[in-house]
């Protein structure tokens, strides 16, 4: 079939035989017969470029023939057919590309570029090689594959031409494209001066506009690091157990920082590390799990990438392709909410795919997560899983003579996984016995597995968080208030609300302790919490209590009806008692004020009621020696009282005014 002007136009400048042999390259390539067979063993269909044959294989080159002529013909027929198929490889996998199928396409470039590389091995400018490499390396950046991709784009850019034809398949605008995807897959890998460099060469040759814009991205990735590091460097993790709030901001800071970084550097595994550090420091346990299990699916997007020249890249040699992990499972739904998105977790068959994937820095993060979350099934699948691999073949980034070493500590933590379990069923049996004491210090025993080995303070187990820890000290205060010992509760209800801020059950046990202990009002405060985060959760449901919320179970949305009337019906008892003991209170208030002040009458007020009194009694002896009937309200009946009863009356030895007793008697 008569070639397309393309294929003609990319196979004309590499031509190096006489300029008979390239009019020759320009007619319809003929196929050479060999006593072998016909030169491809499955010839293109030029006519369906994307649903080509893409297995493609030279067979053994032709006999050579005894004079020069046919030798000459021979390579030229051989050129021709080798630039044909090709163009048409190139063709479909640029139609895959367009069709999202990026791994497809990714299969095809390989195809072709080893294709065209056999017999070319010495050609040093070949704008057609540097086009198939910088198309595959755009199709490495969509799946992931930032390492390979930045070595097609290096190894693109020494093949290119330097002369500007104005086309956008060679010269210094094809130049141009490779220095902008090389500076895009190293900024990807957190190599921000190369990708710098790269997007600066890009817009040097060729004024590339992604280039402008990759330095400006690259210099918002400095910013993010340059903040990481000042965090990094104030101590931003320092006490796990530090109450410091000025702490607590100052990692809130920093997971900001490296959310940011790691947004423009999805593949720089140093970020992934330190940001699962400061989650481990905030007792976020369940992003910690999440966190890997998605970087883990995403990596499934390179499965049968690494084939031909990219097999010495593959970073997961002796890892089998993921059948139940898939790259999109984490990808958000239509009419899907927050609380469902978050919720999604990878099953056990799935989780033991993905840490497989995982850098040897991150694994120990996720299987304990797996502990600390209560996803034994996913935890015990996972550490069967590497533990196998590491005993058989290898695993992501590390081969198998290295693993013995490095992965040392996986013993420890399926023995710490295997007396949680069984430390925390031993509980749970002796509380369905009624032991609560026995189920307290089985519960204490599993909180302090975590403990060992690390520094905290003495008695304390409040370090680790999760799920696990969470119920445990909800637990232990179920175990508590069966023999009356709330204050013991009260605490471990606390511990288990640290942890998980909207622990329903904790926020509940609590509330009855302080009822228990007649301590009303904060009893009362803790069931109206209750209840408003209940109907906060009606009123919205699918959405996430608070901002930064650690775990996800036990939470208001999941407050029954039935539990809810409960609730509102013992807060009514609780106010009601509590309006009975304020009553009864200022009952005995005033008790105690009436008999305060009758003890202050007597001991201070005595002296006044004797004179008051002896004052009432010489009062009424005057009245009863009165001869006339005078009137009590006018004691002296409009006369000044006898000077002489007066005098008499109060103890008076003299007569008084003389002369009016004169008058008196006179009278």
């Amino acid at each position: 079939k008569q070639a397309s002007p393309s294929s003609r136009r990319l196979a004309s400048p590499s031509a190096k035989g006489p300029p008979s042999s390239r009019l020759r390259s320009r007619r319809k390539p003929q196929r050479a017969t060999t006593p072998g067979g016909s030169l491809f063993k499955n010839p293109p269909a030029a006519e369906h470029p994307a649903t080509v044959n893409t297995s493609p294989s030279l067979e053994t080159a032709p006999t050579t023939e005894t004079t020069s002529d046919a030798s000459h013909e021979s390579n030229t027929m051989d050129y021709s057919g080798r630039n044909e198929l090709v163009e048409h490889l190139r063709a479909a996998a640029r139609q895959e590309y367009i069709n999202n199928n990026f791994k497809s396409s990714i299969e095809i470039y390989t195809q072709a570029i080893d294709i065209y590389k056999r017999g070319f091995t010495d050609v040093k400018i070949d704008d057609v090689r540097a086009i198939l490499h910088a198309n595959r390396a755009a199709a490495l950046l969509m799946v992931g594959a930032n390492v390979s991709a930045a070595t097609d784009c290096e190894e693109g850019l020494q093949f290119v031409s330097n002369h500007n034809t104005g086309a956008s398949d060679s010269g210094t605008t094809l130049k141009g494209k490779l220095f902008a995807r090389l500076g895009k897959a190293c900024l990807r890998l957190g190599q921000l001066d190369k990708a710098y460099n790269a997007f600066d060469q890009a817009d040097t040759v060729a004024s590339n506009t992604e280039a402008v814009l990759g330095k400006a991205e690259v210099k918002r990735c400095q910013e993010a690091m340059e903040g990481l590091k000042k965090t990094d460097n104030s101590g931003f993790i320092p006490s796990p157990f530090s109450p410091d709030a000025g702490a607590r901001r100052s990692k809130m800071q920093a997971l900001v920082f490296v959310n940011n970084a790691l947004n423009m550097a999805p593949s720089d595994i140093s970020l992934h590390e330190k940001k699962l550090t400061i989650l481990a420091s905030m007792k976020r346990w369940r992003e910690i799990a999440r966190h890997c299990e998605c970087l883990a699916a995403e990596t499934t997007q390179m499965d049968g990438v690494f084939i031909g020249d990219l097999a010495k890249a593959n970073p997961y040699v002796g890892v089998a392709p993921a059948d139940h992990l898939k790259a999109n499972f984490f990808a958000r739904k239509d009419k899907q909410t927050d609380m469902d998105y978050e919720m999604l977790k990878l099953n056990r068959e799935a989780a033991a795919e993905a840490v497989l994937r995982l850098p040897l820095g991150m694994v120990p993060y996720y299987l304990r997560a797996l502990r600390l979350e209560e996803r034994y099934a996913q935890a015990k699948a996972a550490n069967h899983s590497l533990s196998t691999q590491v005993n058989t073949a290898g695993t992501a980034f590390y081969q198998r003579d290295d693993l013995a070493s490095r992965y040392a500590w996986l013993s420890r933590e399926r023995d710490k996984l295997n007396r949680t379990i069984s430390g925390k069923d031993k509980g749970d049996t002796a509380f369905g016995r009624r032991d609560y004491r026995g189920a307290a210090e089985c519960y204490g025993q599993v909180l302090a597995i975590d403990a060992e080995g690390e520094s905290s303070p003495p008695g304390d187990n409040t370090t680790v968080g999760g799920r696990l820890h969470a119920v445990l000290y909800c637990n232990r205060a179920a175990c508590f208030m069966q023999v009356d010992k709330y204050h013991d509760a009260i605490k471990e209800c606390s511990a288990a609300l640290r942890i998980h801020s909207h622990y329903m059950k904790a926020i509940l046990r609590r509330a009855r302790c302080y009822a228990k202990l007649e301590r009303y009002q904060e009893s009362i405060g803790e069931y109206k919490r209750y209840v408003e985060l209940v109907e906060e959760a009606r009123k919205s449901p699918g959405s996430i209590p608070g901002v930064n919320t650690p775990c996800l179970f036990e939470n208001p949305g999941d407050v029954s009806k039935k539990v809810e009337e409960k609730t509102k019906k013992e807060l009514e008892e609780v106010v009601s008692k509590k309006k009975q003991e304020e009553d009864n209170a200022r009952r005995q208030e005033e008790r105690q004020r009436a008999q305060q002040r009758r003890q202050h009458s007597e001991t201070f007020g005595g002296g006044r009621r004797n004179a008051e009194g002896e004052a009432h009694r010489r009062r009424e002896q005057w009245f009863n020696q009165q001869s006339d009937s005078s009137r009590r309200w006018d004691s002296f009946n409009g006369a000044s009282p006898n000077p002489k009863a007066r005098a008499n009356a109060y103890g008076r030895q003299d007569g008084g005014n003389n002369r009016h007793q004169q008058q008196q008697d006179q009278y």
